[in-house]
């Protein structure tokens, strides 16, 4: 539970594919202007292809590694746009985990950007905290509509930020952009 409104949290607990937190940082507090959701916690955690098949069979009883999971902090049910509900007077839209090293290999096999792939799997995780599913067909299609706007403005306005990797950069924070450059030297 987090005192303060609105915090990001980024963990990152693996150390084979680079991963530049304070890009993920970033995007994800732009994806929470975007969506109106400034107030809500979330909390975003890189992990081992280890870790997610573990949380995978755990949580879901499928018990192979994939790319990214979403884990929801409200039992309430709640369909897009509107929100989740606050818990006991907390917002926290939930946990996103992503295997870097699965997110790696699918870009590497599919001739895909590494940076642009960890992007949509960092979007497609964060429309699952906002109620998107792709269980149905018209759900899917909604949720890629939802997807692909908000990849549309992350590309344009982190298009430099792209390349720009490091390694075991963890760290919880609320900072603002201006705090996280400084500190970061970013």
């Amino acid at each position: 539970m987090s005192l303060t409104r609105g915090f990001i949290n980024l963990l990152n607990n693996q150390k084979k594919s680079p991963i530049n937190l304070s890009l993920l940082y970033n995007q994800l507090e732009y994806l929470k202007k975007k969506t109106k959701t400034e107030q809500y916690d979330i909390s975003l955690e890189i992990v081992t292809n280890e870790e997610i098949k573990k949380f995978n069979k755990d949580h879901r009883n499928v018990d192979k590694p994939t790319d990214v999971l979403s884990v929801l902090c409200t039992d309430q049910e709640f369909t897009p746009p509107t929100l989740p509900p606050p818990e006991n007077g907390v917002y926290d839209l939930g946990d996103i985990l992503i295997s870097a090293e699965y997110v790696e290999k699918y870009a590497k096999d599919n001739q895909l950007e590494y940076t642009d792939h960890m992007t949509r799997m960092v979007v497609h995780g964060f429309c699952h905290l906002l109620g998107y599913t792709h269980d149905h067909d018209h759900d899917w299609r909604r949720m890629r509509a939802k997807e692909g706007w908000l990849r549309k403005f992350l590309k344009n306005k982190f298009k430099k930020d792209r390349h720009d990797f490091v390694f075991n950069n963890n760290f919880r924070s609320s900072l603002s952009d201006e705090e996280i450059k400084n500190r970061y030297k970013v």
